[in-house]
């Protein structure tokens, strides 16, 4: 199934407090897509005054969620693409980003289709906890550990001006492999990015900086969303 949501652009006023949420929000140019590999009872919201729905998911309102991350990149004027099912590389529109967060399955057909998008020219964004399909996106993949930060002040200028990146602090990589460090230390990092031919891999090794829960715990309703545009 699949669900496209579309708005204008509105142009974002600067942000005055922390930054705490430009992962990779600095770094999106055009469409995005959000790949939902979760099983599909469970990746809507339950319903009623309750929130719901699975960890990860950009369906889900529940603190674990990701609903209003992808209602956010929506609302500053990226057209989002929620998808569930296998992933057909030949259906991934060119140098979109493509955010796969906190999947419970991942075949080899879907990793090698991912690497084929990125090959092309995408931008993918992969993570959450205990990463199992690592070594079928790389050969020298970050190693991820339990231990975490609930604050990330050390940031490449690459990915924005962001002071701070706040967290649930569960995970984060002990190594980055093949690939360099964005937000973090080589040995203690929330984000790192594997460059493949004209495309990159973001790994992700905690992402509960773009959960509904933290999304909305700061006094703005997205710091650091100047840098959308």
């Amino acid at each position: 199934m699949n669900a496209q949501v579309e708005s204008p652009a509105p142009k974002a006023a600067p942000a005055s407090g922390s930054r705490r949420i430009g992962i990779t929000i600095a770094a999106i140019v055009g469409g995005v897509i959000v790949v939902n590999l979760l099983a599909q009872g469970l990746d809507r919201a339950v319903g009623g005054d309750r929130p719901g729905g699975a960890t990860g998911s950009s369906y889900a309102t529940a603190p674990r969620g990701e609903a209003a991350y992808a209602s956010l990149l929506s609302h500053y004027g990226h057209r989002v693409e929620q998808r569930r099912g296998p992933i057909d590389a030949g259906a991934l529109p060119d140098h979109a980003t493509v955010f796969v967060l906190e999947p419970t399955a991942l075949t080899a057909d879907d990793a090698s289709a991912l690497l084929q998008f990125v090959d092309a020219g995408g931008r993918l964004v992969v993570g959450g906890r205990s990463p199992f399909y690592l070594h079928n996106l790389r050969d020298r993949p970050p190693t991820w550990q339990l231990p975490g930060d609930s604050s990330w002040t050390a940031t490449d200028p690459s990915i924005g001006a962001i002071r701070d990146i706040e967290g649930e602090g569960i995970g984060s990589w002990s190594s980055v492999g093949s690939g360099s460090t964005l937000a973090g230390v080589d040995h203690f990092a929330l984000l790192t990015r594997d460059r493949v031919g004209p495309g990159e891999i973001l790994f992700l090794a905690d992402t509960s900086p773009l959960q509904n829960a933290y999304l909305a715990t700061d006094d703005q309703p997205s710091p650091g969303v100047d840098e959308l545009q």
